[in-house]
Order: structure tokens, then sequence, then C-alpha cells
């Protein structure tokens, strides 16, 4: 058991260690359930991208190899959390982190085809995403990847700053003429490929002239053949790029929404690959739309000017046309700004229901091409794999209902910042023991992991009383998000994420730790407090303890503490009460305490205050909720 901070009269108790989390092998999720399902995802839109949301089941079929299945239930889903009205009245607590009253958001995945992009319309996408990402509400979880790699890549987030950051990392392709001859890629495949007869005669007539000039036809063919070599290289690259990136997503619970941005690329064998593209999507959840940027003119980073633009650009569209058809997507054709294509996509994104419908007049179909049948299995991973991979996902999960809060204090033994962070689980049984393996990843703003645990705990049930859990880290200033799983025997599965500032603590200046507020019982001259989710006060008295330092022990000789309760964090103060300062336990620096009567006050939700003060100016102040309840 790792040391932890202590104090005289109050004392931080309750704290267990982590194992390191273990390698982390990718996945498959498999939803639990005992029912055989037949799941059928499809849009219905009307002409404007709005979602047909009131289609009866009567007008629901579903046939399958020709034969027709009954229609059990039909059900629209709204995929928009700006749907529900507590989307846009929902603020972020900023101190309790939970994953039962979060309004449900969706996850969208931004992919630049960057082989398939000229540098040009890449530097016109930077305004147009942007937009299009601020458009969306706070709920939803956004990531942006560049394939191939290498390129940004940001997972799945909340910080639409970091999404931003990321797109001016996307280049695009120098595709300068360096050819001799004017060789379209049409006529380039015709050619390598011995095809249409017409086009072959046509381009060497063009560029050799009506004679038979065998010098200037062998130089066409291999200038052709070098075309064809760079087409099917980048084709192949964002090919498989892409197949990857939709295996990964396996991972990520709950349905994603793929945006795919590229000027196309031409497959051999279109049906075949976009037909296992589509299978992989559909395993993964994935419902793909496909923006097709067609050429720009005056596209200085495309001096080629091909003079088979049309066939070009159909050979171009035709994979990306039939991946998006197989995918229950649609491709959006962008001529100039791609800014239409992107106000048109949060509403075609909106909902979807779960069978296929027959088409009804001037409403537009997009289903999945294939589906399959899929046993609803109990996960039979071990639970330490399950829990890893509800780390992995951006979805909350909710069968476990849970909450969070975090302190910050200094590490007696390092100096260094100490993060405290306390847990609770709502059991689903009041008697017997609770199972519960917890788990944790800390991401720095790059998202990248900065520190990481994982422990089992057998807990005893008292009541209705949640399973408390508590764990601490020693980290750097700065600022994070950690992402907190739990898995109990049976099961139930709950996760959520936690926005998490560090502040210094350390340095020649007095500086303040967070504040720690609890129960103390009438009379006690001593009691023990400890980091909480959140404090119910149901006794008349609440202790307030908060702690500070300095590098230099002398300036701490001057300070004092007033701790204040009132209706709001920055209200006035209903009660105030100096508090009692002296030496920490073990470590530099002091530590303030003080209880304070509340018996007078109403019941409802109140704020206590640390105010710290130094030769007569406040250094620091720190605040945080409780509820008074009788």
């Amino acid at each position: 058991m790792r040391r932890l901070l202590r104090f005289a009269a109050i004392c931080l108790i309750g704290f267990s260690t982590f194992t390191p989390v273990l390698a982390q092998d990718p996945q498959t999720p498999v939803f639990r359930s005992g029912v055989e399902l037949l799941e059928v995802d499809v849009n219905v839109v009307d002409g404007r991208g709005q979602p047909l949301a009131d289609i009866r089941s009567p007008e629901f079929s579903v046939s399958v190899d020709g034969k027709s299945r009954k229609v059990v239930s039909s059900e629209f889903i709204r995929d928009d959390s700006v749907q529900a009205v507590e989307a846009s009245a929902y603020k972020e607590n900023p101190y309790v982190a939970t994953n039962t009253d979060r309004p449900r958001g969706r996850l969208i995945i931004i992919v630049i085809d960057q082989n398939n992009i000229t540098a040009g319309r890449a530097r016109d996408l930077i305004v147009s995403v942007r937009k299009f990402v601020e458009q969306l509400p706070p709920p939803d979880r956004v990531a942006l990847v560049a394939i191939p790699s290498p390129g940004p890549a940001v997972e799945f987030t909340a910080s639409r700053q970091r999404i931003y950051q990321a797109m001016a990392g996307i280049r695009g392709t120098e595709d300068m003429k360096v050819d001799r001859y004017d060789v379209g890629e049409a006529e380039a495949i015709a050619m390598t490929n011995r095809g249409d007869e017409i086009v072959i005669r046509r381009l060497i007539d063009r560029e050799c002239g009506s004679g038979t000039d065998q010098t200037c036809i062998s130089e066409l063919e291999l200038e052709s053949s070098r075309i064809v070599q760079r087409i099917r290289s980048r084709a192949s690259e964002s090919f498989y790029a892409l197949g990857t990136l939709l295996g990964n997503l396996r991972e990520a619970e709950g349905t994603k929404s793929m945006v795919l941005i590229s000027q196309g690329f031409i497959l051999d064998d279109v049906q075949s690959k976009t037909a296992q593209l589509a299978q992989t999507a559909a395993e993964a959840r994935v419902n793909l739309n496909v923006m097709l940027l067609n050429d720009f003119p005056g596209d200085a980073s495309n001096s080629r000017r091909s003079n088979t633009l049309r066939e070009d650009r159909d050979l171009r569209e035709e994979g990306l046309n039939s991946l998006a058809g197989k995918s229950r997507g649609a491709l959006f054709q962008v001529t100039s700004s791609p800014e239409i294509a992107f106000e048109r996509l949060p509403k075609e994104m909106a909902g979807h229901y779960l069978l296929g419908v027959e088409p009804r007049s001037g409403s537009t179909i997009r289903a999945r091409r294939e589906f399959r049948f899929t046993s609803r299995e109990a996960d039979s991973r071990a639970r330490e794999d399950q829990v890893a991979s509800l780390l992995r996902s951006p979805a909350a999960a909710t069968e476990l209902p849970m909450r969070l809060a975090s302190y910050v204090f200094q590490d007696p033994e390092s100096y260094k910042e100490k993060l405290l962070v306390a847990a609770e689980i709502d059991p689903a049984v009041t008697t017997g023991t609770a199972d519960v393996i917890f788990a944790f990843v800390l991401f720095d703003v790059q998202g990248k992991p900065v520190n990481s645990g994982r422990e089992r705990k057998i807990s005893t049930l008292n009541g209705g009383a949640p399973v408390e859990y508590n764990f601490a880290i020693t980290v750097a200033p700065g600022t994070y998000l950690l992402r907190f799983a739990g898995i109990d025997s049976t099961g139930r599965r709950g996760s959520l994420e936690h926005d998490v500032r560090v502040w210094q603590t350390a340095a020649p200046t007095v500086t303040v730790g967070d504040l720690m507020i609890g129960r103390v019982d009438p009379g006690s001259k001593a009691g023990a407090l400890r980091p909480t989710v959140s404090t119910r006060i149901d006794n008349g008295q609440v202790a307030v303890y908060t702690e500070f330092y300095s590098g230099r022990p002398e300036a701490l000789d001057g300070v004092s503490v007033m701790m204040e309760l009132a209706e709001s964090e920055a209200g006035p103060a209903l009660l105030r009460a100096p508090a009692a300062i002296m030496p920490r336990v073990e470590g530099a620096g002091r530590q303030a305490a003080v209880v304070i009567p509340v018996s007078a006050l109403p019941p409802g939700r109140y704020f206590a205050r640390a105010i710290v003060s130094a030769a007569g100016q406040v250094v620091g102040r720190t605040s945080r909720p409780f509820d008074v309840v009788k």
C-alpha cells in the first residue's frame, strides 16, 4: 500500500494501489443477449436530407435471399444529440462525472484520403471541416484520421480544438506534371490493359499524330504504365488503410458515422473490394458517407489537365459510390466548396431505422446491401480483457451506474502533484458482496496515455449504499482526460470520462490544494475525512479542509484561511469561520480545517469556499459543493 496524505485531526483513508494495465489486443465487441436478431439499419430521408421519423410498422418489409421475413418490430432511432431538450440545457458538472445523466452523443469520424486529394483541395478543406465540427453539439465525440499514414490522427474526443489543430497537418499530394504526354487516367488504363481500342487510337492520334511513330507509341505505352502504377499504388494504400481503420473501429461500442473525404480512387475488382470494406463497416457498426471532391479548375498543385476529365471522374467515383451504397451512406459530389454537403450531413446522420422499408414517394432509402444473422452471446472474454476494451471505447457504458470526482494535493514524499480520485458505483443487489474490476487511463491533451491502472475489489454491500473506490496517482501539472471503467461479476459494465486539471503546487509563492468536505459526528474531537464523490450532510456539521504550500517555508507563517458557506460558487457568504492551521503530518506545507455547524441551513445545495490570504492579500481560493439533507 503506497503512503498517502495524512493529517492530524482529519485523516485521509481508504486508498488502494493499482496493478498496471496489461497489454491490450484488439477484440471485437460482442453484444450480450440471448435473442437471435436480424438487424438492418436503414436511413429514410426527404429531399432536404431530413430523416422521416413517422414510418409505420406495416410499411416495413424485409426479404432475405428473396424470401420474405416477418417484421417483428420497427423502431426509429434518433442519433442526433440535439433532438433531446436536455442536450442544449445540459451543463457539464466540473466536480462530478457520471455515466447516467449525460446526453447521448454521436461518434463521428472524419477520414481524409490525403493520398488522393491535391494539396490545393486539402487547404480548402480546413475551413469547411472546421465549420462542420463547430455546428456539432457538445455531447458528440469527433475523431479525425488522415489515410494512409503518416498523417494527423486524433481519437474520438470532445475537444474541438484538437481536431482544428490536427487539420492543419493535412497536406494532400503535389501532383505536378512531369510526364511528356497528356494522358488521362482512363486513357492510361485503356492503353495498359489493351482495353477500348477507340480510346487508344484517339490517344495515339492526339499525342503522336496520325503517323505510325513507333518510338512515340512506345513512350506513350511506358508513360501510361507509370500512370497506372501510380493509380494502383495510391488506391491500394488508401484501400488497405481504410480497411484497417474500419477493423479497429470494431472496438468502439455503438454506432459510428464516418465521413470519407477524397477526390476518388480507382479500384480493380470494384464490387469485390467495396463489398469487403462494407462488411467490415457493418461489423464495426459504421455508416459511411463519402464526400467526393471534383477537380478544381486552377488548382496549382494539379497542373496536369486531363483530356478525359469526365471518364476519369467516373472511374474515381465508381468505387466510392459503391462503398457508400453498401454502407448505409450517400455520396456527395462537391464541385467547388464542400460547405453545402457539410450542411446536409448532420441532417442525414440525425436518425435511422433498424429495418428495411419500401420507398415512399419523394424519399430516399439508405441501407446496407448485405447483412447477417448474429447470435447474441455472452462475452466469454476474461473481465480484465473486457474492461480494457471499455477503456479503448469512447462511448460511455451505462449498465453499471457510476460517478467520479478528483482532488489535487501535493505528495508529501516527492513534493509533486498528487491526483486523488474517488469513485462509486450502484450495485445491482443490496446484500452480499460486490466483485468489481476497476480500471483507468489518464490521457494528456494530445491524447497520449500517461498513466493507467487496474484492480479487482470485493466489497461487502451495505443495503442500498454505493460501492466506493479510491485511488491516487502522481502526475505532472497539466490538463488531462481521465477515462474510468468497471465491470462486475455479472457482466454489468460502466465507463465514463472526466476532465482533470492538475495545477502546480510546488512554487516559491503560496499555492493552494483542493478543498475536501466531509460529514463529522457531533461532539467528536477528531473525525475521518477522505475524498468522496459528493458530500451529504444530515447531522448538522460539515468539516472543511484544504492545504497550502510554498518553496519558502517562512512564507507560510503569516497565512490565514477563512472558510465560507454560500448558496452558489460566487454568492455571498451565509456562514464564515476561520480555519485552524497546523503543520502537515508528512511533507512540507500547512493544513487548514474547521467544523462548521449547518443545522440552521434549510435542505439544499451549498458551496464551501476556502479563501487563503497572506500579508492581507488573497493568494488563493478553492471551492466545492455539498448538500444539506434532513
